[in-house]
């Protein structure tokens, strides 16, 4: 304390903890709720065809349908964790990680598509936010495997 000011806040990480992560039952309800929204993603292909027609610019098939393809495939893969892996937080911390070569592979296709690097300052710094982020839900798993945390 200085000038009766405390200086620092100490909170009960269970508290925190509680606040931020999911229980599994909402985790397995936004999966279910993934799978019913993903049975009809495949009438986006043929929507970016109609819509590239009535704007006669055919990159917004060609970059849409192939981006929306891989971006399918990406969530049929969180999906197959979710479901595989029994610890929630072990498999958080698995789609952080598979979302590391989603984002090259998109980055390799459109440099492909429309002449842009591969990589640049924020895919990097993407990549590191991913990495802390997976990192840290596989601490907080570790630490509920071990019962240090609820």
């Amino acid at each position: 304390m200085k000038n009766n000011v405390p200086r620092y806040l100490v909170i009960d990480f269970s508290k925190v903890y509680n606040d931020i992560v999911a229980s599994s039952e909402d985790v397995l309800n936004i999966s279910k709720r993934l799978i019913e929204k993903n049975r009809k993603s495949v009438f986006i292909v043929p929507y970016l065809f109609l819509l590239g027609g009535l704007l006669k610019a055919k990159e917004v098939f060609s970059v849409g349908a192939v981006m929306a393809v891989v971006s399918i495939i990406f969530l049929w893969i969180i999906v197959a964790v979710f479901k595989c892996i029994e610890r929630k937080l072990a498999a958080l911390g698995t789609t952080f990680l598979s979302a590391i070569p989603l984002m090259i592979i998109v980055n390799v296709i459109l440099s492909k598509m429309i002449e842009e690097p591969v990589l640049d300052v924020w895919d990097v710094l993407s990549v590191f936010m991913l990495l802390i982020l997976a990192f840290v839900s596989f601490i907080c798993d570790y630490a509920k495997k071990k019962g240090l945390m609820k």
